[in-house]
């Protein structure tokens, strides 16, 4: 993804934002908001989830691993959706089939190998969280969208299987409440998961759920805005719990939940260097080997923090995050390709 965004993201010369939104970010619809972004700048951003000829994405590709990784097209999806690009939208979806495709009777879905071993139960429910968040979240957004009528009768058709995920992911609440405690991030891809199902399988009990994931992870920010990853802060995981706040925040308004992004926010924007590097200093997770994943040291998610902060600038028409977002888009377009 950071190669894909490194060597073909314009440059902020073609970052020109559309328009201007009034104060009242309630009154926005999200394929609206995208539509304010940078357009090529959102594109190249989906593009990273592009899925491949058959329909899988990231470390799917080539063999299966788990069906979260098939949440990176989720932005693409909602990109084509908010811009009316039906052929993307149709290429995106080729993702939703091949993820539900290796669904199983019981509503989780085929685990491949994963560091060595097969995922254990904790991991799977993280990773199915994580899978029905973004695919929810894009599914609301497509309903939005003016290709919804294209769509209808496929969205229709997979609501039994989402319904048999949804359960799935209820049975084992208990224990992703224990695994995802210390990660706010996960828990705001948590409460995503059950509120955007609850809006899709038109139910109160799981959006009550979503609700409490909610607030455990706002419990988790301390007054300076951190959200804390063991123990401390952490840029990069900031950027994420940020950008699924501002996700939530469209279809749930709350003054609670703005205020706690307005502090995240700050002093995430305050990370970001003139030359638009984000800093590492004293993160608990990226950007010193602290952790590994597939074998590979965490690194700064860029994509994420910069899609954040596009989201931010384009909910609260903010000049700091429109020119944060400038100085990432450059400094990402000048780091040496990674090997």
């Amino acid at each position: 993804m950071k190669n894909r965004l490194r060597r073909t993201i314009v440059l902020a010369a073609c970052l020109g934002w559309a328009g201007s939104l009034s104060a009242e970010p309630a009154a926005v619809s999200e394929p609206a908001l995208l539509r304010k972004m940078p357009r090529r700048v959102l594109e190249k951003l989906a593009s990273g989830g592009r899925p491949d000829a058959e329909g899988l994405v990231g470390h799917n590709r080539g063999r299966w691993l788990h069906v979260g990784a098939q949440r990176g097209a989720m932005l693409y999806l909602s990109a084509a959706a908010a811009l009316s690009e039906r052929e993307h939208a149709e290429r995106a979806w080729a993702a939703v089939d091949a993820a539900f495709a290796r669904q199983t009777p019981a509503g989780n879905f085929e685990l491949g190998n994963f560091q060595g071993r097969t995922p254990r139960r904790s991991d799977d429910l993280s990773g199915v969280s994580f899978w029905l968040a973004e695919l929810c979240h894009a599914l609301v957004v497509l309903r939005q969208s003016e290709l919804r009528p294209q769509f209808e009768d496929r969205l229709n058709a997979l609501r039994p299987k989402i319904e048999r995920a949804a359960w799935w992911l209820v049975d084992g609440r208990a224990e992703l409440e224990r695994y995802d405690a210390g990660a706010p991030n996960r828990l705001f891809f948590d409460a995503n998961a059950f509120r955007f199902l609850g809006i899709l399988l038109e139910d109160q009990r799981l959006s009550a759920i979503g609700t409490e994931f909610l607030a455990r992870g706002l419990r988790a920010q301390r007054a300076d805005g951190v959200f804390v990853e063991k123990g401390g802060h952490d840029s990069s995981y900031q950027a994420v719990a940020l950008l699924k706040l501002l996700q939530h925040r469209l279809h749930f308004p709350d003054e609670r939940l703005d205020a706690a992004i307005e502090r995240g926010m700050r002093w995430e924007l305050a990370r970001i260097g003139p030359d638009g590097q984000v800093s590492v200093a004293g993160n608990t997770r990226t950007g010193a080997g602290q952790e590994k994943f597939l074998g590979r040291p965490k690194d700064v998610n860029y994509a994420e923090v910069l899609l954040g902060t596009l989201y931010f600038a384009a909910l609260h028409d903010d000049q700091p995050a429109r020119e944060a977002a400038e100085r990432l888009v450059a400094y990402v377009s000048k780091r040496p390709a990674e090997r």
